[in-house]
């Protein structure tokens, strides 16, 4: 992908009415813990400066 394209790139996924319920039905402890296991795996399988890059992203569209 080029520089140009990989600036306008936008990520998005569905989920399902199923899986909405299925989250809905969790504890706060269950939703807690699947936050942090979320957590974890993003911060390994990401890199700092992408996480970085994603924050400022962020900071800048919903101006945190």
């Amino acid at each position: 992908m080029s520089k140009k394209g990989a600036k306008n790139f936008q990520y998005s996924f569905n989920i399902s009415p199923e899986k909405l319920k299925l989250y809905a039905k969790l504890t706060p402890e269950e939703r807690f813990e699947w936050l942090e296991e979320a957590h974890e795996f993003i911060s390994q399988a990401v890199s700092y400066e992408k996480l970085k890059r994603w924050k400022e992203y962020l900071n800048k569209k919903y101006k945190f």
